[in-house]
């Protein structure tokens, strides 16, 4: 649910851009705000469910889920749908991380652990595969809103089950305070980055808040590995990336994922369509109209 959400948007955009009267930037917002605080938040989600216990995070997180595609879903205006989209976000930066440790506690067989694992990762990729034929059916029958509405019941589904099939797993005892300072670094590098992607083509790269955003971003982040290799219980264990599988999987995943995020929203295509779109509504008024004449 929270994979399928990432790309089953896209489809509805060039509709979501005709009935809120959005911009192109803002309908890239639609899609990148989700984004950018599922990943920021990502690996404090992980970490804070460690300390504060998985079961509960996990619930919470499929509720955040839940009020935020119920707020998209009803949205009237697309500042509003931006900020629902923002709460979506908050659930699976919660419950992706805490989902695997829930499987990795549960399952004490190697062997059942990585068939319990396996199973999670092929429903997410075939769920980021699906999502934009998914979303496409709905937006046909039935709207764009439905979209969104549809995670409502799920999230609810979820909840429910969840409360009586996953066990309760203790917190983990004895660990250091939550390194809020990481949090925020990686938070302000990674958002400040894609704003800068994100508003480029618009505002200039040559602009002062473009540029802007590329050096904070750049300094944060390099302040987060600093940081990071220094604390004594970090968000990350930078020492890992001296280890050439683990750094390259990451960068073939960056790699992967940052072109296919990238092209969902023009795939969809959103720009093209929607004033192709334009031209011909105001072509057939015209030609309506003309008729109506003669």
């Amino acid at each position: 649910m929270a994979v399928m959400s990432t790309s089953s948007v896209s489809v509805a955009l060039p509709t979501i851009g005709r009935d809120l009267n959005a911009s192109s930037t803002s309908l890239e917002w639609i899609v990148d705000s989700y984004v950018i605080v599922y990943a920021s938040l990502l690996i404090a989600g992980g970490v804070l469910s460690d300390r504060m216990g998985r079961k509960g995070m996990f619930m919470s997180g499929v509720t955040l889920f839940g009020v935020g595609s119920l707020v998209a879903g009803v949205a009237p205006s697309i500042g509003l749908l931006l900020f629902g989209r923002v709460i979506q976000g908050l659930g699976p930066a919660i419950v992706t991380p805490t989902s695997l440790a829930i499987i990795s506690a549960t399952f004490d067989d190697p062997r059942e652990r990585a068939t319990a694992i396996g199973v999670w990762s092929s429903g997410s990729g075939l769920a980021l595969a699906l999502g934009p034929a998914i979303g496409g059916l709905l937006v046909d029958g039935i709207g764009w809103r439905s979209v969104f509405l549809l995670n409502v019941p799920l999230a609810a589904l979820i909840v429910g089950l969840g409360t009586r099939l996953i066990p309760r797993i203790p917190r983990t005892e004895g660990a250091a305070a939550f390194d809020w300072t990481g949090a925020f670094l990686t938070t302000l590098g990674v958002g400040l980055l894609t704003f800068g992607l994100i508003e480029g083509p618009d505002r200039g790269w040559g602009s002062a808040l473009i540029i802007g955003s590329f050096v904070l971003s750049a300094l944060g982040l390099a302040v987060f590995v600093w940081w990071e290799s220094r604390n004594q219980a970090p968000l990350i264990d930078v020492s890992l990336f001296r280890r050439a599988p683990f750094t390259v999987a990451n960068l073939a995943g960056l790699a992967v994922f940052f072109a296919f995020i990238g092209a969902i929203v023009y795939l969809s295509p959103t720009s093209s369509r929607s004033r192709v779109g334009r031209r011909s509504e105001r072509g057939w008024r015209c030609f309506r109209s003309g008729s109506g004449s003669l």
